[in-house]
């Protein structure tokens, strides 16, 4: 009854609505702000601070806690299969609190202590290669307590053990000063002079013009501990990518467990070889993969003809050259398989990356360049012809050893050291 009363007024009501859809319905409405324009409000994404993380002439304060029962887990894990699991933590520099950052352990030889220890029940020694020092090239020596000798790592002081800090691990899409994540670097290695060879090495080689990390000085403490100097090293990634190379890449970490050789076409083959840690969403693995195939495949002369084609030469040579003089033999060739490879999008080149030199500085200052490097001076002599006992020569274009970068024509490749070339 309701409706045949005020069926006219609604039959009017949608002609006049189709009236308006008809007259305006392309048309676009857009908001207008009479009182002037002013610019969005600051994200807290990315955190300021009070200083500049990685100002060379300020002594930084970093505080972190986390929860013990959450550690004890964190190290079972390592200890059960290697796997560096993340927890939750709370850490503040230089007076601001982020809340709820990822922790990590962060290392290769310096941690096998812990893993030592576990094989040996609590006090077991892992033994030491002859003329190897310990905590080096995935040996170490684990006492009672969990202290590693000359390695740093102890368990009773998580205050002394490398950590990766990841500020977006529990927030999604936070920053640190544009910072993804941070590198709290070995308490020491073998000497307690490694952070100062790091943090020089680091510095020599932006001077040489390579690319390098930034790196600072912070007191450091655990739950309350005694706070230590580290040194707080930038963790390679899109901020770095940016302040280092002029042309859009792609940056790739090479993994101690893999190797520089080519797998097939499959990206899942290279899961232990190499992380792809930038571009993620538009680039993939592709650009390493035809690296490794072409030189699997080219002949000597093809090598020789067209290395400059796929490798940006000119920084390799410096590259190869920086590591000789540091004297560091833990580098992309060496035990831990140290650095990264940048993959420049419009040259279509790549570059190697200098990471890890914390063993920097530390060889024998008298060694050659045709001489095999070790830890703490440790060298072998020349054998006859430039070959080194024990080394494998590799011809102009020749096969790749497992874990080795192209070798120019003349190189050798020497165990845990870059070719060098001539």
């Amino acid at each position: 009854m309701n409706w045949r009363r005020h069926w006219k007024l609604v039959a009017a009501y949608l002609g006049f609505l189709a009236l308006l859809v008809g007259l305006f319905g392309a048309a676009r409405v857009t908001a207008i702000a009479t009182g002037g324009t002013s610019a969005p409000p600051p994200s807290d994404d990315n955190i300021a601070g009070t200083k500049a993380l990685f100002d060379a002439n300020a002594l930084h304060k970093m505080e972190l806690r986390f929860d013990t029962a959450d550690f004890e887990r964190m190290l079972a894990t390592f200890r059960l299969d290697g796997s560096k699991a993340f927890v939750e933590a709370d850490l503040t520099i230089d007076g601001t609190l982020l809340k709820s950052v990822g922790i990590r352990l962060k290392g290769n030889s310096t941690l096998m202590s812990l893993r030592g220890g576990r094989a040996g029940g609590g006090g077991g020694q892992v033994a030491v290669p002859a003329g190897q020092a310990p905590g080096v090239g995935g040996g170490a020596v684990a006492v009672p307590g969990g202290q590693a000798t000359g390695g740093g790592a102890n368990v009773n002081q998580p205050e002394t053990l490398p950590w990766l800090i990841q500020f977006d691990e529990f927030v999604a899409g936070r920053r640190y000063q544009g910072q993804k994540e941070i590198s709290i670097r070995p308490l020491a290695g073998s000497t307690p002079m490694t952070a100062l060879n790091e943090a020089l090495a680091l510095k020599l080689i932006g001077l040489a013009g390579e690319p390098t990390e930034r790196a600072s000085y912070s007191s450091f403490s655990v739950n309350g501990s005694k706070p230590g100097l580290r040194l707080v090293v930038e963790q390679p990634g899109d901020q770095f990518a940016e302040d280092n190379f002029k042309n859009p890449g792609v940056l790739y970490k090479t993994l101690s467990t893999g190797s520089f050789v080519y797998r097939g076409e499959d990206p899942l083959a290279y899961t232990e070889s190499y992380r792809q840690i930038t571009a993620k969403k538009e680039h993939d693995l592709q650009p390493m993969i035809n690296l490794l195939r072409w030189v699997s495949q080219a002949s000597d002369t093809e090598f020789a003809d067209h290395l400059a084609e796929h490798v940006d030469v000119e920084s390799f040579a410096r590259y190869v050259a920086l590591q000789n003089l540091l004297l560091n033999f833990d580098d992309i060739a060496g035990p831990g398989q140290n650095g990264y490879w940048w993959y420049d999008l419009e040259t279509k080149h790549f570059s190697v990356v200098s990471w890890d030199m914390n063993f920097a500085l530390s060889g024998n200052v008298n060694q050659g360049p045709q001489e095999t490097g070790g830890f703490g001076g440790a060298r072998a002599g020349a054998a006859p012809g430039g070959a080194l006992p024990g080394a494998v020569p590799v011809p102009p274009g020749g096969a790749q050893q497992p874990g080795a970068v192209p070798v120019p024509p003349g190189g050798v490749q020497q165990p845990g050291a870059v070719p060098v070339p001539t």
